[in-house]
């Protein structure tokens, strides 16, 4: 046998002894049968409860299921039936209302009102829509259509002055460049000498070299 053959003989040994003592190993571990109610795993030791059982420390105990509830999904605990909700250890029957739909918050009475009404106590009551207004995304709440504003729970336009135009909100308004609000009026901007409109275009700024003086523009001195 050549010198090749030889060290490939004795890796195939090493591997084939490594093999061996892991298989033993994993024997000794999986020796300890699962608990009741439970299976192995095919990985070494560790189980699985069955459905209907939870894990707890080294045992599987049975899911008591209270009135109108039945096992979730994983088997491993349980839930209320649809018309019912958690509450604690139990399941408390909905009661819901007219114009209303079941929903699966854990939380609240277990129900919402449907697109255009509006819980009141147990109840929920028809939205009484103002003309010019309209319903919001959720549907239990209005708002007013754009060029109208919110005023004493109806929705009156919006008036806009001279030299003034809508806002991007919609439910008021703003001065146009080179105008600036007075009241509810716009009043064009004094731009004094050496000045000029700024970005926003309601009030001016003084060119470079000059600055700001109470309404007028005034050199810049050296060192200021």
């Amino acid at each position: 046998m050549n010198r090749a053959a030889s060290r490939r003989a004795i890796v195939g040994r090493s591997l084939l002894v490594a093999l061996l003592l892991s298989t033993t190993a994993n024997a000794s571990q999986s020796g300890a049968p699962p608990p009741a109610n439970a299976s192995a795993n095919t990985y070494a030791g560790d189980w699985t409860c069955h459905h209907g059982f939870r894990r707890e420390s080294n045992a599987c105990i049975a899911v008591l299921l209270p009135a109108n509830a039945h096992l979730n999904s994983s088997g491993t605990a349980w839930e209320c039936g649809r018309t019912f909700r958690r509450v604690d250890e139990g399941c408390l029957k909905v009661s819901i209302p007219a114009n209303a739909y079941r929903t699966e918050q854990g939380f609240g009475p277990g129900w919402d009102c449907n697109r255009g009404f509006r819980a009141a106590g147990n109840t929920c009551e028809a939205i009484q829509l103002p003309p010019h207004s309209f319903l919001t995304r959720s549907g239990n709440d209005w708002e007013c259509e754009r060029g109208f504003a919110l005023t004493r729970g109806t929705c009156a336009p919006v008036a806009i002055p001279e030299n003034g135009y809508l806002d991007a909100d919609g439910h008021g308004w703003r001065c146009e460049r080179g105008y600036r609000v007075q009241g509810n009026a716009c009043q064009p901007l004094s731009v004094p000498v050496n000045a000029r409109i700024n970005f926003s275009g309601n009030d001016w700024r003084c060119f470079d070299g000059y600055r700001r003086s109470g309404d007028a523009c005034v050199v810049l001195q050296k060192g200021n």
